[in-house]
């Protein structure tokens, strides 16, 4: 506690002096005045890290100098140690100790019990301002961070990690309809329904686990629009979570685009798998009648006949699949590149399934384009979700869908 200035307010230059002698051995720096008028005039001149007041002063007593000092913005932190006489009433204690005194000493006391109130004081004061410029700096954070959520295009909250909700923009009030008052200081979760926001409070809680960042699809309310969730955790200097900022992104409009875009894609898709097998028919009557002919004929021919069905079968398979590419051209373009880049031992089957997939067909549509039965298509979109790392409650349609975007 060296270097720190003590206004040392005493009734005589006897007193001041004895003062000024204990405490410099402990590297205080003294200053004495000897009457109230100069104790307040010295301590809003100097600002002292303390002041050790005497009761008994001439002039202003000690009361109305620590009245005086508490009442100015720039001195009523300055910690106060007053000199009490043996006399002193009950009663002076207690309004001095409303004026906002910091400790006693009464006469006579011993230096040791004087120097460890005084370090006790110092202490505390220079912790209260330490407290109070953190209080400062987060409240100027908190208006940055105000100033930056409410300047985005998109509904954003935070909140602290029991859910108390401390700053929002407006375009969040919109989701729930509320006004402000009815937002801030409420927790987040009670706007949910009991099943709505154990779910919030199952992904809050895996995200400050974890830590980082969490986005997840979510349909807010029942009949409310398709979302993302992105979360972000806020640390602390100390590396403590405090806090999660929310951001919430609505999806429906590009969904239905989306959507729109895969079902012209599947019309046009659909429509010429059956051009390709219509023109395929008669070929393909004409084969079927081929087999007929097996029963007719030797081991060699039966061969040929069933060569000759099964390479009809690969052809038309591959030109099928050939119009499916020729008709997809660049769009599937990312889809594929990020298919090869992530899972690179994918079958070139398992990549046309993916791309089948990707386009919304189903089981059935998928077996009669490429002649098999749709329990066959089921067990390959199995292997598939095993080869994707996929989880029994993953969308498989979905996931490839937003692939490239991942």
């Amino acid at each position: 506690m060296t270097n720190k200035r003590i206004l040392l307010a005493g009734n005589n230059s006897e007193s001041s002096a004895l003062l000024e002698k204990m405490l410099m051995p402990y590297g205080f720096q003294t200053i004495k005045v000897e009457n109230g008028e100069e104790a307040v005039g010295k301590t809003k001149e100097l600002l002292p890290d303390l002041i050790i007041l005497n009761w008994d002063m001439p002039g202003m007593d000690g009361m109305q100098v620590l009245e005086t000092i508490k009442g100015i913005l720039e001195t009523k932190d300055i910690p106060v140690v007053m000199i009490a006489g043996r006399m002193t009433l009950s009663e002076d204690f207690s309004k001095a100790i409303t004026l906002g005194v910091s400790e006693f000493v009464c006469e006579p006391f011993e230096k040791e019990e004087l120097i460890v109130r005084i370090n006790n004081q110092l202490l505390l004061s220079s912790s209260l301002k330490k407290l109070e410029g953190q209080k400062q700096e987060l409240t100027e954070k908190d208006d940055f961070i105000a100033s930056l959520i409410q300047s985005t295009f998109q509904p954003v909250l935070y909140y602290d990690i029991e859910g108390i909700i401390r700053l929002h923009n407006d375009l969040f009030l919109d989701i729930f309809s509320a006004d402000k008052e009815q937002l801030v200081g409420k927790s987040i979760y009670r706007f949910f329904p009991p099943e709505e926001a154990g779910f919030h409070v199952q992904k809050d809680n895996e995200l400050i686990k974890k830590g980082g960042k969490l986005s997840y699809e979510r349909k807010l309310f029942d009949n409310g629009p398709d979302v993302i969730i992105s979360k972000s955790l806020i640390r602390n200097r100390s590396g403590e979570a405090i806090g999660i900022v929310t951001g919430i992104t609505n999806i429906s409009k590009i969904k239905k685009t989306q959507e729109n875009l895969l079902n012209s894609k599947n019309k046009e898709l659909l429509a010429g798998a059956l051009q390709s097998l219509h023109t395929s028919n008669l070929n393909n009557y004409l084969v079927d009648e081929i087999l007929k002919l097996k029963p007719y004929t030797n081991d060699e021919g039966r061969k040929i006949i069933q060569d000759i069905h099964n390479k009809f079968k690969v052809s038309l398979t591959s030109q099928i699949w050939s119009n499916i590419e020729k008709r997809v051209g660049d769009s599937f373009n990312a889809f594929n590149h990020a298919l090869l880049s992530k899972f690179p031992n994918l079958s070139p089957t398992d990549r046309k399934l993916c791309t089948l997939l990707r386009l919304g067909l189903s089981s059935k549509d998928i077996a009669e384009m490429t002649f098999t039965n749709p329990q066959s298509v089921d067990v390959a979109r199995y292997r598939l979700r095993k080869k994707l790392n996929l989880s029994s409650e993953d969308n498989l349609t979905n996931f490839l869908i937003t692939l490239d975007d991942k």
